[in-house]
C-alpha cells in the first residue's frame, strides 16, 4: 500500500508534467507564429520600399514625398528585421517543441504510474517517483532561461491541464 505523500507526490507530478507540456507547446506555437509574421512584414516591406523608389526614380509622385513614404518603409522593415534577428523566433520554437516532446514522453510515463499506484508498495511508488521528478526537472530546467516565461501562456497552460487532467482522473481531483 502507497502512503498518501507518494500518492500526493505522483498527482503532483502528473499535473505538472501535463502543464509543463502544454505550455510549450503554446510557446512553440507562438514562435513559430511570430517567426512567420515578421518574415512576412519585412518580405512586404520590402517590396513596398522598393515599389517607392520605383516611384520615385519613375517620377510618379512628388520626390520628397515618395522619398520620405520610402525611408520610413525601409527603417521600419530594418526594424523588423533586426527585431527579429535578436528574438530569434525560429530556434525558440524549436527548442520549445523538443522539450514539449520529451515533456510529453515524461506525462505518459506519469500517467502510466499513476495507473499502476495502487498495486506498488510504497517504496517502489516513491523510487518511480523520484525517478519521474529528476526527468521532469531535467527537462525544464532552462527553460527560464534559454526560452523565458510568457505569463498569459503559462496560465492558459495551466488551467487547460487542471480542466484536462481533472476530467481524465476525477477521483483524484
Amino acid at each position: 500500500m502507497i502512503g498518501e505523500q507518494t500518492h500526493r507526490e505522483a498527482w503532483s507530478g502528473l499535473v505538472n508534467t501535463d502543464r509543463d507540456e502544454r505550455y510549450l507547446t503554446l510557446f512553440s506555437n507562438r514562435m513559430r507564429r511570430l517567426h512567420k509574421v515578421t518574415s512576412i512584414a519585412v518580405a512586404l516591406g520590402s517590396t513596398a520600399a522598393f515599389a517607392s523608389f520605383a516611384v520615385d526614380v519613375s517620377g510618379m509622385m512628388d520626390g520628397a514625398w515618395s522619398r520620405v513614404i520610402g525611408s520610413a518603409i525601409s527603417l521600419a522593415v530594418a526594424g523588423v528585421a533586426i527585431w527579429a534577428m535578436f528574438s530569434d523566433f525560429s530556434k525558440k520554437a524549436v527548442v520549445a517543441a523538443n522539450l514539449a516532446d520529451e515533456c510529453r514522453k515524461t506525462a505518459a510515463a506519469w500517467r502510466e504510474l499513476w495507473v499502476t499506484l495502487s498495486g506498488l508498495d510504497d517504496a517502489e511508488a516513491r523510487r518511480r517517483v523520484r525517478t519521474l521528478e529528476r526527468r521532469a526537472c531535467e527537462i525544464t530546467k532552462d527553460v527560464p532561461h534559454s526560452l523565458g516565461i510568457h505569463n498569459r501562456l503559462r496560465d492558459k497552460s495551466t488551467d487547460q491541464a487542471d480542466n484536462l487532467i481533472r476530467y481524465e482522473y476525477p477521483e483524484a481531483a
